[in-house]
C-alpha cells in the first residue's frame, strides 16, 4: 500500500536535498590538492557556482525555494569570509 505525503512532509524532503545539494557543492570546491593552476569558476578571490533548477511552470515550487535558500546560505558564508576565509561565492 502507497502513502500520500503530506505538504509538510513534502517540504521536508525539498529541505533535505537543497540542503545535502549545498554541503556537496561546498564541500567539492573545497578539494584540491593545492596545486596553482588555473580553474575555471575560480577568479582571484571569487568563486562562481551554479545551479540547474526548475525555476518556471509547475515545478517552480521546488526550484523557486531552493534558489533562494542557496542565496541565503552563500550570503551568510560570504559574510563569514567566504571559503577558507579567503573565497567569496
Amino acid at each position: 500500500m502507497h502513502r500520500v505525503m503530506r505538504s509538510g512532509e513534502q517540504w521536508l524532503v525539498v529541505a533535505m536535498v537543497a540542503m545535502v545539494a549545498m554541503v556537496a557543492m561546498v564541500a567539492l570546491t573545497a578539494c584540491g590538492d593545492g596545486a596553482a593552476r588555473a580553474t575555471p569558476g575560480v577568479s582571484g578571490d571569487t568563486i562562481t557556482v551554479g545551479a540547474i533548477l526548475p525555476l518556471s511552470d509547475a515545478v517552480a515550487v521546488i526550484g523557486t525555494p531552493m534558489s533562494a535558500g542557496l542565496q541565503v546560505y552563500f550570503d551568510a558564508l560570504n559574510a563569514r569570509g567566504g571559503i577558507g576565509g579567503r573565497y567569496h561565492v
